[in-house]
């Protein structure tokens, strides 16, 4: 068993599109696609503790498949003209708006991102038991039993996962600060 020494392991990463065709119209209205952002990760009690610093977000959302795992989401619904319309963040699957009582809940999730980000590749750890589990099938939307290896593998990448840490870290502060300019 691989252990790790960064506060997080298993650490993947999912991207998918939705289209309107595929979603009834009472759904969509003027949103041709939804972009759906996902990282996911295990939490650990090692250097940094993160377990702990989430006990608090894993009491208003808890992760129905694992109680130690982080899944955030990043809903993207673009307008025709390719204009965001709107994004939405959850976290286990709860929906966290951009509002004040929220701010701490998004810190800690970007100060993790950036704990992410600056991780060293060779320290990214994801168990084989892990890729063969129901908990990895279950976190993600598109994945199945019948998902190629080298797709699961890219989805763990180290360079996969920290781009999209980078693109939520980038997102989630400009949702904030445009939130409290308000």
């Amino acid at each position: 068993m691989e252990v790790s020494f960064k506060g997080f392991k298993n650490a993947g990463v999912e991207k998918v599109t939705q289209y309107a065709c595929n979603l009834p119209a009472i759904m969509t209205g003027n949103i041709p696609k939804i972009d759906y952002v996902a990282l996911n990760c295990e939490l650990t009690n090692s250097n940094g503790r993160d377990l702990d610093l989430f006990e608090s977000v894993f009491k208003k959302a808890a992760n129905k498949i694992n109680k130690n795992f982080l899944n955030i989401v990043l809903c993207m619904y673009k307008a025709k003209d390719g204009d965001y319309l709107k994004r939405a963040f959850s976290i286990n699957d709860v929906i966290f708006p951009v509002e004040m009582k929220n701010i701490p809940v998004y810190q800690k999730v970007v100060d993790l991102l950036i704990k992410i980000t600056k991780t060293k590749d060779e320290d990214f750890v994801v168990n084989k038991g892990y890729l063969e589990s129901d908990d990895f099938y279950d976190s993600f939307m598109c994945t199945t039993k019948d998902t190629e290896e080298d797709v699961i593998e890219a989805m763990h990448a180290p360079k996969s996962v920290k781009t999209v840490a980078n693109m939520l870290i980038e997102t989630m502060t400009e949702e904030v600060d445009e939130a409290l300019s308000d």
